[in-house]
């Protein structure tokens, strides 16, 4: 039975995977699988995350191995292999690359350009892409190793947009940081962060989702909030607030 279990894990795992152009297989980008396959990582832990170029694995020991596109380092490994971009040839890595001296691990977010882990110790390290401040480490230079996010104590998640990061913390209250150009980090400004904002008057939340430009949040009476501020092709139905309207809310609002 234990067994079993083992490679029901390691077929969920490869199902995901094959969603994306980098397979980690060792082979040709040119090639993508259109059936699972099962990536040749370290023992996988509790979760796998995937961007629109790369994939990271947490490993049972709390270490972190990532493949796929590594422009702008995001990878936080060093890569030897070259594929084919939009802008011509880029570094990227075909097979699973282990990131140096980050080590228990609990959970990792991956956005556009940038990622970051939650360490079990409660804390945040981010690297990659930093043009909007998404690493957290107060400059807006980007780094190809792990930056500790400025200011963060008893993380219990984190999430990542498109180049936002937001992390909710113990006290059930949330952080954000990054691009703002949407309203996506809910201060309810317009102004991008380079270090963590508190969102004002939300609490009791339980759970957290970001993608592109929007986050969301799941409080523990069952109500979702949500921001985003008003884009020309932004709809309330992309807040959940009903149809028919364009909506500003870069503060976060209940969702119907």
């Amino acid at each position: 039975m234990k067994s079993k279990n083992v490679a029901t894990k390691r077929i969920r795992i490869a199902a995901v995977v094959a969603t994306t152009l980098f397979l980690g297989c060792g082979g040709s980008v040119d090639d993508p699988e259109s059936m699972p396959i099962v990536v040749p990582t370290q023992p996988t832990g509790p979760q796998i995350a995937v961007a629109k170029d790369r994939t990271c694995v947490v490993t049972r020991d709390g270490r972190v191995q990532c493949w796929g596109g590594n422009e702008n380092q995001k990878l936080g490994a060093s890569c030897r292999d070259t594929c084919e971009g939009r802008e011509g040839k880029t570094s990227c890595c075909l097979a699973p690359v282990e990131i140096p001296n980050l080590v228990e691990v609990a959970q990792i977010a991956l956005g556009a350009e940038h990622s970051c882990a939650l360490v079990r110790n409660g804390s945040v390290v981010c690297w990659g892409a930093n043009a909007y401040g998404q690493i957290g480490n107060g400059s807006l230079q980007a780094a190809a190793v792990p930056q500790v996010v400025h200011g963060l104590f008893d993380v219990r998640q984190i999430v990542a947009g498109d180049a936002h990061t937001c992390a909710l913390l113990g006290d059930s209250s949330v952080q954000c940081w990054g691009s703002n150009n949407s309203g996506q980090l809910g201060d309810g400004t317009m102004k991008d962060r380079a270090t963590p904002t508190p969102i004002p008057h939300l609490r009791g939340v339980t759970q957290l989702a970001a993608t592109w430009r929007v986050s969301c949040a799941l409080l523990g009476d069952g109500r979702g909030q949500c921001w985003v501020y008003r884009l020309a092709f932004c709809s309330a139905g992309r807040l959940g607030l009903g149809s028919g309207k364009v909506v500003a809310a870069p503060a976060p609002a209940s969702v119907a």
